[in-house]
């Protein structure tokens, strides 16, 4: 760059533009031939980099005759060397470039095009963020220019176009400093934070900070900062607004959007003595959507800021002018103007109504922490009641920041008027809790519920509504909580009233129009009623959905009440007084005993329905009147009684009996835990009874055993038998088991794979494929079985039955259930397992290892072609997943049930039955490891069990790993520690290789697919892998990162050991010390960890990037394995991270990954050249930027300022940064506030990603809007 004043040459370029306007048409256009295109691309390329190319392009953006495009390219020209080139130029060539970069700002024009004007506001805050405060003192005085400049559009108030040009310059400068994560800006935090502060803040508060300080920047010019002369500005414009005058309206916006960044971190000082908050309040009395909730914003900036107690006073300055009769007023005017209706909604009047829902939730969640407020009671109850509007609003994205916020009004200490003035709308909140508690997926399609039209609205994919409907409904209960822990007593007759109203007036049984219609009995009338007879029986239909919801409000009431009682007997404790409260809690209990009974005493006929009130009158007992046996007496009779009669011939209603069965078989096992010395006083009868329900359950042999389990914990837990006896009793009631694992189906069905498919009687099975001709049909859904292939269906289901493991889970599960090490039942269980244990384990591993093999395709290659393909379609599983697949849940399960005698039916039966052998042998494993010496203390087992659980792992499919995931994470946690170092790596060792070789391979394959994709593909199914697959990512992410976390709750404590410490018979050996000092376990977890860096999921990509971090300082020794380990580190994991941080997709992880790629510079770049090296091996990377980089970034002390060092090195090799980067191949989605998005926290949603074009630089900027 040879020319440095105005009037140089203008080089070679000047006399190409002909050349160079063809160029950027070849770009553009769509109809250029790639060939075209690229060559253009290549020349423009060429031109950048030329030396004359910043002046060239200065000539060229001022010229206004150009066409925009053109000028637009120039300014380009500049940016590159502003953004790659700064560091090599000299003093003389950075005041040139400051030069043309003003002269630009100083020649802007209305008519230049809005993309032009921001593309010279981003080179001025870019120059501002290197230079400004240093070598550039002069740019506050420079603004002030601009915006002092008279001309047409404002007259004596200055031109529009520098307004407005000012305006961006302070709102991007701001967001640049305080906001964002900004490399340049972060290298020089402080000097500008300083600075961008100094011409901020008014002129009083300004003098007495730089009197306080030693040394001073002298960039401020003038007497008034900008907050106060922004302020003053959009005061003028909201005068000017009144008579319609757009264009002020336009500059009110903006002024407010240059505001916003700004008032999220200067201080309340200067919003109070600039009036900040009356000219926002001003701004609220226009009504114009779009003004309104810009202004709403800004005054969300400054009151979300966390409350700081230290500075209550100026908190209450800055809150109680909002809390005025006339502002609430105001409040709730803009409210009721901007109500939307569902059918017809006005997107600019609901987004405002979700912001002014946001600042209320704000202001609410302040005035729950300071008593100063009282004096104003009036206002605190039009301010409250104005919240209880907004909780009611339908639209459940309105409401949800109140609904969130309320707890804290009913629960403050600090401010009694308000609390009283809040629980006064106590019994409204309880009301909107149940409604809203109603689940609104279960509503029929075509229901016109408010709510559901609204969410409709709100949210683009189902995980995103499921993650809002659960965290609202989370919130919701948490009122029922703390109203009840407030006022118990009359909150539990209140809900529970309610509860019996309904049950009395419901049709839930014959005599009150079970077989006749469902009416809805709330306001719902919206909603077609549903027909409940049984043969139209539904457990979705809305008087269901409506008790449903009254149930986990009385769930909810019961853990609030629950809670009161804790904090009396907790006060009571600690003062010996209790009031009235011993009293209260006894009438509570005597109403929800009298509760109990009578809801008991209802003959309920909708399975359903009776499902609800035996879960509820289960945990009421159990919880609240636990020291009442003659109630839990009355319920176990209660439970042991059919309830309703079953239907085969109707298949929903069938199946919900089933489910009711089941439940209460479960309960009975819960009263068996909670009161078994009871229970034993009546067991003879208890003992006929589950005797005569054991014809009833010939075919169900879960509830068969389930009903063991139940008389099995009674003996087990009862406190008075003698212990022979009792040891005597339970070995007796487990000699079925241990007589099962020892007889000929097992011992003959584990000698080998085809044994196993013999006794699975999947012995012919490709014989039979062949036989009903499954590979030449196309449609295995519309294709029946006939009897014959039914009743070998039949057979399939029966061998499964045959096997001893669900009886051995059922009782295991009893006996581990609720057990705690050290008890007597303890010490029983022990005695009773350590016996069985050995017998079980070695057939369980082959059973589990074959069940494992039947997926494994290598087992079927000696098949045809064609019968290879049909076992390949076999072993693929039908699964629903939310918000992917295309039909809904119930429509899936209806499909499936449906199509049982069907070609599909007999491939789920075929899959199903190994797949439920490897399901039921993880929960028997999952079990015994209660007991800890009985299982790994067994010195022979832990290579078996890892070859029998892992060694054919990767035939699964991925949804199949996270049960296995589970499993291998619960051996690791329960391993007691004196045990690791011998039971622990070959586990870790499987474990982590196979899911890291199975991740991997998946991740490739979705890769491939992606590139060689069609139109023609089916994007569900593709979905629908990625989906599970980051699941599985993040879950097996999570998993190395606990094995690695210093702070995990181990057994043993965490010491501060040598990585090259021998771990052998060490009794305190913390699991974070073994996998840093047992290789064969360190290795698989750092190839695991290097690979997800690569990985396309952030959240995995998120923790292993701060876990690395944490195990780096492990390896700074030189005793092996660290030079080793280190040298791995600095080669494959530094290149993993640096070419992820190449990649657009993870434009939001790059402060992660800078954060590591720092960690690794910092710590080993004095014991090896490997980094540095590994940096200079990079595209145009000079040593010498190298070698100062890691200088710079050895030396600073400061995190940021260290990420941004690496950012700024890699900038040219990211080729964007990293906001730039966050714009490319991302879908546009509806704005949000930060609030709305976390109400609806989920993983992150699968992308399908297409083919793409090369990406143009010059296109991407060229569209950039104002937003």
């Amino acid at each position: 760059m040879s020319g440095t004043h105005l009037d140089a040459p203008a080089g070679a370029m000047s006399q190409s533009l002909s050349h160079l306007s063809s160029a950027l048409e070849a770009t553009y256009n769509p109809r250029s031939s790639n060939e075209s295109r690229q060559e253009a691309l290549k020349y423009l390329e060429t031109i950048k980099t030329h030396p004359e190319a910043p002046y060239n392009g200065y000539l060229l953006a001022r010229a206004k005759d150009q066409q925009p495009a053109m000028r637009h390219f120039g300014l380009s020209l500049l940016d590159y060397f502003l953004r790659y080139q700064w560091e090599d130029l000299n003093a003389e060539q950075h005041s040139a470039l400051r030069t043309w970069i003003i002269s630009l700002a100083q020649d802007v024009g209305d008519h230049d095009p809005a993309f032009v004007r921001n593309k010279i506001v981003q080179l001025w805050v870019d120059l501002a963020k290197r230079c400004w405060a240093d070598t550039w003192m002069d740019m506050d005085q420079m603004l002030q220019t601009l915006w002092d400049t008279q001309g047409p559009g404002l007259g004596s108030r200055g031109t529009v176009v520098y307004k407005t040009f000012v305006l961006s310059v302070l709102e991007s400068l701001s967001e640049e400093i305080f906001v964002r994560e900004d490399a340049i800006a972060g290298l020089r935090q402080e000097t500008l934070g300083c600075a961008y502060n100094d011409i901020m803040i008014p002129q009083d508060l300004y003098e007495e900070y730089v009197s306080t300080r030693t040394s001073r920047l002298d960039v401020r010019y003038g007497k008034g900062g900008w907050l106060e002369r922004l302020c003053t500005f959009l005061g003028l414009c909201l005068q000017d607004i009144s008579s319609g005058d757009e264009t002020m309206l336009t500059c009110a916006i903006k002024t407010m959007n240059a505001l916003k960044p700004s008032t999220s971190w200067i201080s309340f000082e200067s919003v109070l003595s600039t009036k900040c908050i009356d000219c926002l309040c001003e701004a609220l009395t226009v009504k114009n959507e779009l003004l309104r909730t810009v202004s709403i914003e800004v005054l969300y900036s400054i009151y979300s800021r966390p409350y700081d107690p230290d500075a209550r006073d100026l908190w209450y300055r800055l809150t109680q002018p909002l809390l005025q009769s006339d502002r609430i007023a105001l409040l709730r005017q803009v409210y009721q103007e901007s109500l939307v209706d569902p059918t017809d909604i006005d997107e600019q009047k609901y987004t405002l109504l979700k912001k002014l829902s946001e600042i209320l939730a704000a202001l609410a969640d302040y005035v729950s922490h300071t008593s100063q407020l009282t004096s104003i009671a009036s206002d605190i109850k039009e301010f409250v009641s104005l919240l209880l509007d907004l909780a009611q609003n339908d639209s459940l994205a309105v409401s949800i920041p109140v609904i969130h916020v309320m707890p804290k009004l009913l629960e403050t200490q600090t401010n009694a008027r308000l609390r009283t003035t809040a629980y006064q709308a106590a019994s409204s909140l309880l009301r909107i809790s149940s409604e809203r508690l109603l689940k609104y997926d279960a509503l029929p399609e075509d229901a016109k519920h408010p709510a559901v039209l609204f969410m409709n609205e709100d949210f683009e994919t189902l995980p995103e509504r499921h993650a809002f409907v659960g965290n609202y409904r989370r919130f919701c209960v948490n009122i029922v909580e703390v109203i009840t822990r407030s006022e118990p007593s009359q909150a539990i007759s209140h809900i529970f009233g309610q509860a019996v109203v309904m049950l009395q007036n419901g049709p839930f049984t014959a005599q009150r129009g079970f077989a006749g219609t469902y009416h809805s009995s709330r306001n719902l009338s919206a909603i077609t009623d549903l027909p409940v007879s049984a043969d139209k029986f539904s457990t979705k239909s809305l008087p269901v959905l409506e008790f449903d919801a009254q149930t986990n409000v009385m769930t909810s009431a019961l853990k609030g009440y629950m809670s009161w009682k804790a904090d009396v007997e907790k006060h009571e404790q600690e003062t010996g007084y209790n009031g009235n409260a011993g009293r209260e809690s006894l009438a509570v209990q005597d109403y929800l005993e009298q509760w109990c009974r009578s809801v008991m005493d209802m003959q309920i006929e909708d399975p359903e329905i009776s499902r609800l009130v035996t879960l509820l009158t289960g945990a009421v007992i159990l919880r609240a009147l636990s020291d009442r046996t003659n109630i839990a007496i009355r319920a176990v009779v209660y439970l042991l009684m059919p309830h309703c009669s079953d239907n085969l011939s109707i298949q929903q209603y069938s199946e919900a009996v089933k489910i009711l069965e089941g439940v209460r078989i479960m309960e009975l096992q819960k009263f068996a835990m909670a009161f078994p010395g009871t229970l034993l006083g009546v067991y003879t009868s208890l003992e006929e009874r589950i005797v005569s329900l054991f014809p009833d359950y010939k075919h169900n042999d879960r509830l068969t055993w389930a009903c063991h389990a139940f008389l099995f914990i009674i003996i087990h837990r009862a406190p008075d038998i003698h212990n022979d006896e009792r040891l005597a009793r339970l070995q007796g009631m487990l000699k079925p088991i241990y007589e099962a694992w020892q007889g000929p189906l097992i011992m003959n069905g584990v000698t080998s794979f085809p044994a196993f498919c013999d006794m699975m009687r999947l012995e012919d099975l490709p014989d039979f494929l062949t036989k009903y001709h499954f590979s030449e049909v196309q449609d295995w859904s519309t294709q029946q079985l006939d009897s014959t292939g039914q009743t070998r269906q039949t057979e399939i289901l029966a061998r499964f039955s045959d096997l001893p493991l669900r009886m051995t889970r059922s009782m295991l599960s009893a006996t581990i259930e609720k057990l705690r090490e050290g008890t007597q039942s303890y010490e029983v269980a022990c005695a009773l397992w350590g016996d069985a244990i050995p017998i079980i384990i070695p057939n369980l591993l082959q059973l589990m290892k074959y069940a494992h093999a039947f997926n494994n395709m290598a087992n079927w290659c000696q098949l045809p072609n064609e019968l290879q393909h049909v076992m390949r379609r076999i072993l693929s599983d039908r699964f629903w997943q939310a918000g992917i697949s295309n039909e809904s849940r119930d429509d899936f399960y209806a499909r499936v049930s449906g199509s049982k005698t069907s070609y599909d039916g007999f491939a789920s039966t075929v899959r199903g039955a190994p797949r439920n052998v490897r399901e039921l042998c993880y929960h028997i494993l999952y079990g015994m490891t209660r007991f800890k010496e009985q299982f790994f203390g067994l010195s022979e087992l832990p290579e078996p069990l890892a070859e029998a659980l892992f060694a054919d792992a990767l035939a699964l499919a991925t949804h199949h790993l996270h049960s296995l995931l589970d499993l291998g994470s619960c051996l690791v946690d329960r391993c007691p520690p004196h045990h690791r170092s011998t039971f622990l790596p070959p586990v870790l060792r499987w474990l982590v290789s196979q899911l890291d070789l199975k991740i991997s391979q998946e991740w490739d394959s979705i890769a491939r697919a992606t590139a060689q994709s069609t139109d023609d593909d089916d994007l569900g199914e593709e979905m629908k892998n990625e989906s599970t697959l980051r699941q599985l990512t993040f879950s097996t992410a999570v998993f190395v990162s606990s094995v690695f976390d210093p702070h995990r709750e181990d057994h043993a404590p965490v010491q501060q050991q040598s990585a090259t410490q021998q771990p052998a018979e060490d009794p305190t050996l913390s699991l974070r010390t073994l996998a840093l000092s047992e290789t064969t376990v360190l290795e698989p977890l750092l190839l695991f960890c290097t690979h997800a860096l690569r990985m396309r999921d952030s959240r995995s990509c998120t923790v292993i990037c701060r876990t690395l971090r944490s195990i780096l300082p492990t390896f700074h020794s030189d005793e092996e394995p660290a030079p080793a380990v280190r040298e791995f580190v600095c080669n494959e994991v530094l290149r993993a991270a640096i070419t992820s941080l190449n990649e657009p997709y993870f434009a939001d992880l790059q402060r992660e990954l800078a954060s590591l790629i720092t960690a690794i510079i910092v710590l080993y770049s004095n014991k090896t050249s490997t980094p540095r090296d590994i940096l200079m091996s990079l595209p145009e990377m000079r040593a010498e930027k190298v070698y100062r980089t890691i200088d710079r970034v050895c030396q600073s002390t400061s995190e940021r300022q260290r990420r941004a060092l690496v950012l700024g090195l890699l900038e040219g090799v990211r080729g964007v940064s990293i906001h730039e980067s966050g714009k490319i191949s991302r879908t546009p989605k509806k704005a949000r506030s930060a609030l709305q998005t976390q109400y609806m926290e989920v993983e992150q949603e699968p992308v399908v990603q297409r083919g793409e074009s090369p990406g143009l630089e010059g296109i991407a900027d060229l569209f950039v809007s104002d937003a």
